[in-house]
């Protein structure tokens, strides 16, 4: 069905209806009006109102509005009063007498709340603050919703009366349904059918039939004697079962069985009812008719008013069109000639529900709810308004949520036909963009009439869902390409040309790119290294095709190989074209088409590569090596890990038998590929990181790698912490230097620039013997071996002696601050001293710092890696915290000795606790929020990188900054004061101090030799920063106990008695 907007002004005044609040000055002008007869709610109680209300509303149409949003509370029948109320509120009664409106009294307001209060929890209602019942006076010009008059001490006192007296027959609560049965009582006292917890949760639950029982006396109802027998069996059905009547009795079955059964006045109605585009279930009511506590076999008389006080039935066919990320439209059968109104918020949330309505002209059956928020749940609810108070009847909810969006992207080459930048896009929709160079211009294609324009596409998994929808590949067929003058280039980029609009074979292409690269491969530029790049991944695409233009694509690489370097890492910084020329390669052996056994092999100047379908069932290792046979370079193969002989050869890559025991599959079904490729020219891995110089000459020393690359891979799988390690072996190719030699692998996004850097993690240097370098790595990559490099300088005898003197002087430091804490706390006069808890708060953070360092600070002691990512985030935690608590501690001694008339602090510890515990939380929480991979690596555990500068390294700089500023201040305070401070507190202070400042010069000589551990003193300061940090809680304890006279002699009463 068309849907129509609906008009501005009516979404602005539902949006304001819960939202935004004027009060208005006794000095504005008030607009006296009548109410109409067609607000009955208002109209019943007064006649007269007085505008603008509490929301500024000039007029009653406005006003009016502002009842809608209430009316999903108000159709849960939770009191009798809350529409009287609601009129007090948005059409206030006119007082003659102080010509001012009268708001509704405290009393009558928390009379609503309290009946209503089970419905607006169940329902997740949003009452708004203004209505607050505080809010409101029970004074002489208050109005009151029983008797219309201010309330008085007599009325509260007859009531209090009246609530001690009460029986166990209690009047029907006043609920549309239940009071069409005349002269009826309830009782609650052993529950109901339902075993409801009270009335309130009886009422709630009734309240859901009441579209049902409106539909049964809707236009839908004339003359059917289904609907009419039906409505009046159902109506007392269901009073009986919610709310008994008093004194209790069975009613007859034949009630029961005229609601329930087949082939019933109920079920023919219910069916009829669905067939005309409602959806209520069958049974209406889940309720066994034999049960003899609530039925009898006899017939018994009721009597049901005929009026009908519901409402119109909701609208039916209701269909909710999800197309936009802010919009939903909405088509429906109108009940009548009756407009509609939907209610809509948030699914699941507790807020206030916004509103749009129906006009009569052009399209009566459509609403369209508009800007809304993307990539969000609502839940709807509609309703037919009332034709003469345009208040509505029953509502019936549904649920629909708006779509996501493609986020931002960029694609292109500027070589080719330029960037596109494409911007957020609703789900299941195209975007159209302009060509950056143009429309086509060559001469095939002249006489075709097209838009210089790209389109693309985001697609939605699910369309009428479409949660995380995502960019297909853009559609530029219509883009011109640039125009270059090289003439390099220019045939490279011809052949791209042809290849994107199928004017040549895959094939085709990549043997005129083997012939142009295999001659002009020195000479190529930037721009030529990203054309040729682009090209092989169109071929490799194309994987019916590998058998045939495979060969070709490693001959490409082989002469992209002979390029000079610093043009190979222009176009690698430009485009990340060498990382994406190493993945065509991947990508290729890993689809080239093969059967069990068979395999591809191709041995080139400067690459070679092999692939082969792997028994994973009989698998006894594989490994690949580059031999030298008569000056020449093979590639060898085994079929088992032992075959190698590393002293013939170059380089080697052995996977062990128990490969495919780490992995995840089915070893007796599932054939896997292994792949291998040697880099006997590793121009592809290229960095411009440079070293640590360590003199002069090495200034400008790279990184510099001693060996060819080689590469193993298993199809799909992505290898990591294997129980054996692959074993790498390589003759370096400058043999006899000095140098520091690292195993390594390269890592495609790291690096200072991300593109690309040698990184040792997982992998670790096993030895040199007659010139070979032995590696072992836990994973699979592209290993190589580095000489001359920062990453890997570190002592193994040096390492072990650090690591002994930390385990030992933590474990010694964890006992000195337990005896420390048991000191302070043993000893009452101790532990009620703000400087004693200040100090129990600083060794309890120590504490938690060395347990966590002892049980987790090596990656190898955690169970996983997720383990090892909370130890660093605990260790960061509790370092900040101990450091705060020094912070702490410096602001308490100034403001002790420092301060002329220092301040009372109520709650003062509560208030340091909540700093020294929760700003290093703050800190902790955004620095993971945001840089969450920083923490932990495969070595260690613990905060890492740019997250350790910022976020542990600058706020432990600025504490001890400013708590050496603090302490100056102090010192010079307790020297300078004279008689100012009395002799003894000068003596506490100075011994306070002096205790303070040698813990905080312990912690900042630690980080500050952690800092200078660099260079040619790295060594020296590493030992000073180990022996220092190790043994802060044994300092902590010296200080504060050992050296104490006032804890000496504690300890000396204790022991003596």
């Amino acid at each position: 069905m068309a849907t129509s907007k609906i008009s501005e002004s009516c979404v602005v005044i539902c949006l304001l209806a819960l939202t935004s609040v004027i009060y208005v000055n006794n000095s504005d002008a008030i607009v006296i009006d009548d109410i109409p007869r067609t607000i009955d709610i208002c109209y019943n109680y007064y006649r007269k109102t007085s505008l603008p209300n509490m929301y500024a509303d000039q007029t009653i149409a406005s006003a009016k509005m502002r009842f809608l949003p209430f009316y999903p509370l108000v159709h849960t029948f939770c009191s009798s009063e809350l529409e009287t109320f609601l009129c007090s509120i948005f059409l206030p009664r006119y007082d003659p007498v102080t010509n001012t409106s009268q708001r509704p009294c405290r009393e009558s307001c928390e009379r609503v709340y309290q009946s209503c209060k089970y419905a607006i929890g169940r329902s997740r209602f949003f009452w708004p603050p203004e209505l607050e019942c505080s809010k409101f006076s029970n004074d002489a010009t208050c109005y009151n919703l029983t008797n219309g008059s201010a309330t008085n001490n007599s009325d509260k006192e007859t009531s209090r009366r009246r609530q001690a007296i009460s029986t166990e027959c209690k009047p029907t609560p006043s609920t549309p349904i239940c009071s069409l049965i005349t002269e009826r009582q309830t009782t609650f006292q052993n529950g109901n059918y339902f075993n409801h917890s009270s009335t309130g949760e009886a009422v709630y639950e009734l309240s859901k039939y009441l579209n049902l029982i409106s539909s049964l006396r809707g236009p839908d109802a004339l003359n059917n004697v289904n609907y009419e027998n039906c409505f009046s069996s159902l109506v007392h059905l269901l009073c009986h079962l919610h709310l008994p009547v008093c004194p209790r009795s069975p009613v007859s079955q034949s009630f029961c069985l005229d609601v329930i059964s087949d082939n019933s006045k109920c079920f023919n109605a219910v069916k009829d009812l669905n067939t005309k585009g409602e959806n209520f279930t069958w049974p209406p009511v889940n309720v066994n008719c034999q049960d003899a506590k609530w039925f009898i076999n006899q017939i018994t008389v009721f009597v049901i008013q005929r009026f009908n006080p519901f409402g119109p039935p909701a609208p039916k066919n209701i269909q909710i069109t999800p197309q936009f990320s802010t919009r939903l439209n909405i088509s429906f059968d109108r009940t009548g000639d009756l407009n509609t109104t939907a209610l809509y918020r948030r699914r699941d949330t507790t807020t206030a529900y916004q509103c749009t309505t129906t006009h009569t002209l052009p399209r009566p059956g459509a609403l369209t709810l508009e800007q809304l928020t993307p990539a969000t749940d609502y839940e709807i609810i509609l309703a037919s308004l009332r034709s003469t108070s345009s208040l509505p009847g029953a509502f019936v909810g549904s649920i629909s949520n708006t779509f996501e969006q493609c986020q931002n992207d960029t694609t292109g080459e500027e070589i080719i036909q330029g960037k596109f930048f494409w911007t957020t896009q609703d789900g299941n929709q195209w975007q159209t963009i302009n060509c950056p160079y143009g429309e086509l211009d060559d001469i095939d294609d002249r006489s075709t009439d097209v838009e210089s324009t790209a389109k693309r596409f985001c697609a939605c998994d699910i369309p009428n869902v479409c949660k995380n929808p995502y960019w297909l590949k853009p559609n530029t067929s219509t883009c011109n390409f640039k125009r270059v003058n090289d003439e390099l280039t220019s045939t490279l980029s011809k052949v791209l040309r042809k290849l994107k609009r199928d004017k040549i074979s895959r094939h085709n292409a990549s043997e005129e790119l083997v012939g142009i690269a295999s001659i002009y491969a020195r000479e190529f530029t930037a721009n030529d290294v990203i054309l040729s790049t682009i090209i092989l991944e169109d071929i490799v695409n194309d994987t019916q095709q590998l058998n045939k233009t495979g060969s070709n694509i490693v001959k490409s690489m082989n002469n992209l190989l002979n390029t000079k370097e610093n043009v190979l890492f222009e176009s690698q910084r430009i485009t990340n074209s060498s990382a994406r020329i190493i993945r065509v390669l991947d990508q290729y052996l890993e689809n080239i088409l093969l059967t069990l056994s068979q395999n591809v092999s191709q041995n080139e100047e400067n690459i070679a590569v092999y692939t082969q379908e792997y028994n994973s069932r009989d698998f006894e290792g594989a490994a690949a090596a580059s031999v030298e046979q008569n000056t020449a370079h093979n590639l060898v193969i085994y079929d088992n890990e032992s075959g190698v002989q590393p002293n013939q050869s170059h380089v080697s890559l052995t996977m062990p038998s128990s490969l495919f025991k780490d992995l995840d599959i089915d070893v007796n079904t599932q054939n896997q590929r292994i792949s291998f490729a040697i880099y006997r020219k590793t121009s592809f891995f290229i960095t411009s990181e440079k070293k640590e110089p360590n003199s002069a000459s090495q200034a400008n020393a790279v990184r510099r790698k001693n060996s060819f690359v080689i590469s193993g891979s298993v199809k799909g799988q992505r290898l990591t912490n294997l129980t054996d390690p692959i074993k790498t072996t390589y003759q370096p190719l400058d043999v006899g230097r000095d140098e520091t030699t690292a195993c390594v692998f390269w890592n495609f996004t790291a690096g200072k620039s991300g593109l690309g850097n040698w990184s040792s993690v997982g992998c670790s240097y096993q030895g040199i013997v007659d010139d070979v370098v032995t590696c072992h790595c836990t994973h699979l990559t592209n290993f190589a071996i580095l000489m001359d490099v920062h990453i890997d300088d570190r002592d193994e005898t040096h390492d072990k002696v650090l690591s002994v003197i930390s385990y030992i002087g933590c474990a010694i430091s964890l006992f000195g601050l337990v005896l420390t804490i048991f000191t302070m706390l043993i000893f009452k006069d101790l532990r009620c001293k703000v400087p004693t808890r200040i100090l129990l708060n600083f060794c309890f953070a120590l504490s938690l710092t060395l347990i966590v360092f002892l049980v987790a600070a090596e990656r190898s002691n955690t169970s996983s890696f997720a383990a090892c990512r909370v130890a660093a985030i605990a260790l960061h935690y509790f370092v900040l915290v101990v450091f705060v608590w020094t912070s702490i501690q410096a602001y308490s001694m100034y403001l002790a000795f420092v301060k002329v008339m220092p301040r009372y602090h109520s709650k003062f510890i509560l208030k340091c606790c909540v700093v020294g515990w929760g700003l290093p939380a703050v800190i902790v929480i955004i620095t993971a929020a945001i840089a969450i991979e920083e923490y932990g690596d495969e070595n260690f555990c613990r905060v890492q990188g740019l997250p350790f500068q910022v976020g542990f390294l600058t706020p432990v700089v600025l504490i001890l900054v400013v708590n050496s500023i603090a302490f100056v201040l102090i010192i010079r305070s307790l020297l300078t004061a004279g008689s100012k401070v009395a002799a003894d507190k000068r003596a506490t202070g100075l011994q306070h101090a002096r205790r303070a400042s040698a813990i905080l010069v312990v912690l900042g000589l630690t980080w500050l030799f952690g800092i200078l551990a660099i260079r040619d003193a790295k060594l020296v300061f590493q030992y000073l920063f180990c022996i220092f940090n190790s043994i802060q809680g044994l300092l902590v304890f010296i200080f504060y106990c050992v050296l104490s006279s006032e804890t000496k002699v504690k300890y000396k009463n204790l022991l003596c008695g």
